[in-house]
């Protein structure tokens, strides 16, 4: 388990960087957050696909 974000792309950690204040806002007795699946593995993968003339990411 890894236990620091430094493996997160910039885009992410200012993601979760702004998600961890909207949910200490809410909730000031959260002592911790637990960030899993991809991300926190280190092995997501961005990807892009076409559908109906519209590209996703």
């Amino acid at each position: 388990m890894k236990k620091s974000l430094a493996h997160l792309p910039l885009n992410k950690k200012q993601e979760l960087r702004r998600l961890k204040s909207v949910i200490l806002e809410k909730a000031p007795q959260t002592q911790f957050i637990i960030l899993f699946g991809s991300h926190a593995r280190g092995d997501w993968v961005d990807d892009e696909y076409v559908e109906d003339y519209i590209t996703y990411s």
